[in-house]
């Protein structure tokens, strides 16, 4: 006999079929700033097994972010130095680790003016300071303040050491190139621009274990040059070059490839290459031709055997150019057209490789589609939008990439609750690019998510999933880093084992309960039914079939539903 489905098992059977056994949740690692307030966790870096990251105290409002460290649990998750102490905010910026140190910058506004000035540490609190000695003025700070650099651009790590730009103490407040080992007394002067030596004007690049960088000396003209990071010792590469402090730069082909221009050129910023030689530096190509308009070549990028960048062929478009070591002029390859309208402010972190190398995700925009998921692997037909994840013009601007158990995660709008700032994840295909499930307390499948970072197997994050928790520091632990076969449905209930032999235990956080138990068949027929309220942890006897069932979980923190195999 035939069995009639009603719209509650046709339901069922849709979630039971498009959900994964292995579905898990972003999980609360800890409320640093009680609600209302937000710790507004960012800038990750790892250092052994702990975390570090910037964070607001929830002390002093939205004013007061200091540096934080975690191991991954609620307890273990702290303020770890109060820099400025009380409302003062020490900001922390451009985390990145070196040799087993992290170094970043700390802001400083007790002279009028914010700057930022470089620390580091190496997980301890003895082992946290300042590298240069206390200024008497602006002396000793970044000379970048927060443009959108790459943390490893700001400190540049070279055969060993870690290289850095910073104001001179006093006098004309000159650029003046550092090296550090990560030590106060380690922390040297390679070029100060007082002693008739050029001093770097703009961002660092390396090369063969050489400093590129460009300087003047005693107010000449902007040149291109090189260290080894012996005090003193220099070479000119380049005379009349120049670039800005938003310089981006990749090393491909045993070559270097940034963004210059040559001062009063009409073929004004665009795509530059060097081998250390004079001969050897020169522009590749004028992308935008219209005279003293740049072209803004940047996000270098190697894919697929090539290096890829974007640039503006006119000022209302932005493409995507390849470089191809065969090809012996080097010459810079039109791809595609990536952008169409106004054009945002692409930086240098623009593109993101996949896991395996093969291919690069992106923003784009077409004027059908608005700003959406692309993937490019060099070639025309390769670069397309991926997935058009929020329908309509608007878009759902992805942004904010991180490699993660063999697929990529990301953020962008959700087009279920308009959330500016979901995390998804991708594969490479559109079937694989998916909204990643959130919390039953907040339907949103939460909002906030920028930075991201992998520890401990688990993918950390800043994020609000809770209507009344902040943007607070969550973890997704995906299947393929657990080892396991299921994960609890959320943070407070627990169905196991699964699959199961004929029992399930399930367990239920303090202070919470379950109003009722179903359970239903593949095809969606009720086979168990238990609506006495589970107030602990219990243990229910099956007498099912071996086969494919979906539980139905009704509780305090909402209607669960999760897979249950009987073998």
């Amino acid at each position: 006999m035939t069995k009639k489905l009603t719209i509650k098992s046709i339901l069922i059977l849709i979630l039971f079929f498009t959900r994964t056994v292995n579905a898990q949740y972003p999980e609360l690692v800890k409320d640093i700033a009680a609600f209302p307030n937000s710790s507004a966790p960012a800038k990750f870096a790892v250092l052994g097994n702990q975390l570090l990251f910037s964070a607001r105290t929830g002390n002093f409002g939205s004013g007061d972010r200091e540096l934080f460290i975690s191991d991954s649990s609620a307890a273990g998750t702290q303020l770890f130095l109060d820099i400025v102490p009380g409302s003062g905010s020490s900001d922390p910026q451009f985390l990145v680790n070196h040799y087993g140190k992290v170094y970043f910058a700390v802001a400083d506004n007790s002279f009028g003016p914010l700057v930022y000035r470089p620390w580091v540490t190496d997980g301890t609190i003895v082992g946290t300071y300042p590298l240069l000695p206390t200024p008497s003025s602006f002396g000793g700070s970044l000379a970048y303040g927060t443009y959108d650099f790459k943390p490893e651009d700001i400190f540049l790590a070279c055969n060993g050491s870690v290289y850095f730009v910073a104001l001179e103490d006093g006098g004309n407040y000159r650029r003046m190139l550092y090296k550090t080992d990560g030590s106060i007394n380690g922390t040297t002067v390679v070029l100060n621009p007082n002693t008739g030596v050029p001093g770097p004007e703009a961002g660092l690049m390396t090369l063969n274990d050489s400093i590129y960088f460009i300087g003047s000396i005693s107010g000449s003209g902007s040149e291109l040059y090189k260290t080894d990071g012996t005090p003193g010792n220099y070479s000119l590469v380049k005379s009349n070059l120049m670039y800005t402090p938003f310089n981006s730069f990749a090393v491909y082909d045993n070559k270097l490839f940034f963004y210059a221009t040559v001062p009063n050129s009409p073929s004004y910023y665009e795509p530059w290459v060097s081998d250390g030689s004079d001969a050897g530096t020169y522009q590749l190509a004028d992308i935008n031709p219209v005279p003293f308009n740049e072209s803004f070549a940047n996000s270098f990028t190697r894919v697929n055997g090539k290096l890829l960048f974007i640039a503006k062929p006119s000022n209302d478009t932005a493409a995507i150019y390849c470089v191809d070591s065969l090809n012996a002029t080097l010459s810079p390859v039109y791809v595609k057209s990536i952008f169409e309208g106004g054009i945002p402010a692409y930086n240098s972190r623009w593109l993101s490789l996949n896991p395996g190398g093969s291919a690069a995700y992106f923003r784009g925009r077409d004027l059908i589609n608005g700003d959406e998921l692309w993937i490019t692997d060099g070639t025309t037909a390769g670069t397309n939008m991926l997935k058009d994840i929020m329908p309509g013009t608007n878009g759902s601007v992805a942004h904010t990439f991180v490699n993660y158990c063999g697929e990529t995660y990301f953020t962008a709008s959700n087009p279920n609750t308009f959330a500016a700032q979901s995390l998804y994840k991708t594969n490479g295909t559109a079937n694989g690019t998916v909204l990643l499930p959130g919390t039953i307390v907040d339907p949103s499948q939460g909002t906030g998510i920028t930075d991201k970072i992998v520890f401990k197997n688990s993918l950390f994050f800043s994020g609000q999933y809770d209507v009344n928790t902040g943007l607070e520091l969550y973890k997704y632990t995906a299947a393929c880093a657990t080892g396991v076969d299921h994960e609890p449905v959320t943070a407070g209930v627990r169905l196991y084992p699964n699959p199961s032999s004929g029992n399930i235990a399930i367990e239920v956080g303090a202070g919470h309960a379950i109003s009722s138990l179903l359970i239903y068949s593949a095809d969606g027929q009720l086979v168990y039914r238990d609506l006495a309220p589970q107030q602990v942890n219990s243990i229910i006897s099956l007498q099912l079939s071996t086969g494919l069932y979906m539980v139905e979980l009704i509780t305090d923190y909402g209607v669960i539903f999760e897979k249950l195999i009987v073998r």
